[in-house]
């Protein structure tokens, strides 16, 4: 049975759980994504993200953030996407990318992880939201959790951390609801 991993820069945040629930229950990748919009149309249709769903109802603050570790995080998922498909340059990443990327490789090393799909952008067509789960594949060895983020970090070393709460796609589905009655019913 499949796993999806989420790659973080740093710390998992406390509303990861429901960003891979959410990304779990993603049944349809016929889906057009425009990554300069950061958007993804289905069926005609423009959805809304997991990440903006998540933001929109509070769970993700993002007054924390700058602009460069957005960008480094973006950087580290594409090394490891581009790695993974054996199409890397590393004569064109940025020195702070590099222990990200050796975190990354030690963890497939040390985990055997099997990659099915990497950053490929989805859709649940039930509750019309999509995402892009940044690897989904199998252990060599059956594991109880589905649901993975891998922590990596500046000096090289990785964490992978499981996560198995059945309550967060229920959680994550409520968001959605809301998301969708705030959109239709609220102005502004």
């Amino acid at each position: 049975m499949s796993v999806i991993i989420d790659i973080k820069t740093g710390k998992a945040p406390w509303w990861a759980g429901y960003q891979l629930a959410a990304q779990s229950l993603i049944n349809d990748f016929n889906v057009i994504f425009e990554p300069s919009g950061h958007t993804y149309t289905y069926n005609g249709q423009t959805l809304p993200s997991i990440t903006g769903i998540l933001k929109a109802e509070g769970f993700i603050d993002t007054q924390w953030y700058d602009n460069w570790s957005r960008d480094r995080g973006s950087y580290v998922h594409l090394a490891c996407h581009y790695d993974i498909n054996g199409e890397l340059d590393e004569e064109t990443l940025d020195e702070e990318i590099r222990p990200y990327l050796a975190a990354f490789r030690k963890f497939m090393a040390d985990s055997g992880f099997k990659v099915e799909r990497s950053e490929v952008p989805g859709v649940n067509t039930t509750y019309l939201y999509a995402g892009t789960p940044d690897l989904v594949g199998c252990f060599p060895q059956p594991t109880a959790a589905r649901r993975y983020v891998l922590e990596l970090n500046n000096e090289a070393k990785y964490k992978l951390i499981p996560y198995a709460d059945p309550k967060d796609a229920g959680i994550f589905l409520a968001a959605v609801t809301v998301y969708q009655i705030k959109k239709q019913h609220m102005k502004g």
